[in-house]
């Protein structure tokens, strides 16, 4: 399990924490607010894709030191239920934020925008209609009140797709790729950028598993989509959002 936490301009921690982990049976997005909530801007993702400086990875024991309640309250052991939102108590509209993101190969991909999520969307409901794609039920949440069956949305779900359909769904968008866990032996013992091992096992045509998640998510106005959002509604490119030291930029060409 990985922790974050941010990092205020005068070197202390906001008080929230996040934890985020890949397994190979599950998925956790979730934030600590009197117990665990499930992270549904997948915020973890975003700041890691997205570079922003004031994120703070911590160890267990910097976050059990940070939010002790988190792990030893009544409550550390307790997640809550997903809600959808309308409307904040404070009267604040919500408005839609729009993400694809691929999961595999101790890789994490992902697009932001409503086109990138409109391209999914079209690709994986012909596939839906057509029989051709299953759901990886087993981290899934939503296939646990309403299993996925022919000709459903895929929208919310798990769905297990190849490469060559990571590229379908993918091509003329803008794709940043992250380490599930830079800190593991195998990105370590790679050498390279997460960008540059997923083009690897495109040119060695590797056949995992993979999976998409599609998600429009609803949030605040004052906090959607953290700054991706606001310039990808100008068109400005993607790179000029990342930090150097992440990812170094996309393939070079």
């Amino acid at each position: 399990m990985r922790y974050f936490a941010r990092e205020l301009n005068d070197g202390s921690l906001a008080p929230g924490l996040y934890r985020f982990e890949v397994g190979e049976n599950s998925m956790i997005e979730q934030y600590w607010s009197d117990g665990w909530h499930h992270d549904d801007q997948a915020k973890v993702v975003g700041w890691l894709i997205l570079g922003e400086n004031d994120l703070k990875e911590l160890s267990l024991d910097e976050a059990m030191l940070h939010r002790p309640d988190a792990f030893d309250s009544p409550r550390a052991d307790f997640v809550h239920p997903r809600t959808t939102p309308g409307e904040s108590s404070g009267g604040e509209e919500y408005r839609p934020g729009y993400k694809v993101i691929f999961v595999g190969s101790s890789l994490i991909g992902a697009s932001f925008g409503e086109d990138a999520y409109n391209a999914a969307v079209e690709f994986l409901q012909a596939k839906s209609d057509a029989g051709k794609i299953k759901c990886f039920k087993w981290w899934c949440e939503k296939c646990k009140t309403m299993p996925f069956e022919q000709g459903d949305s895929p929208e919310g779900h798990v769905i297990e797709v190849s490469i060559p359909n990571v590229l379908k769904i993918s091509e003329g968008q803008e794709v940043d790729w992250i380490w599930d866990d830079p800190e593991s032996d195998w990105a370590k013992s790679r050498g390279i950028r997460a960008a540059q091992e997923f083009q690897s096992l495109v040119d060695r045509k590797s056949r995992p598993n993979w999976k998409i998640i599609i998600k429009r998510d609803w949030c605040l106005n004052r906090f959607c989509a953290e700054e991706m959002m606001e310039h990808q509604a100008f068109h400005l490119p993607t790179t000029q959002l990342l930090q150097p030291l992440l990812l170094g930029g996309r393939n070079e060409t």
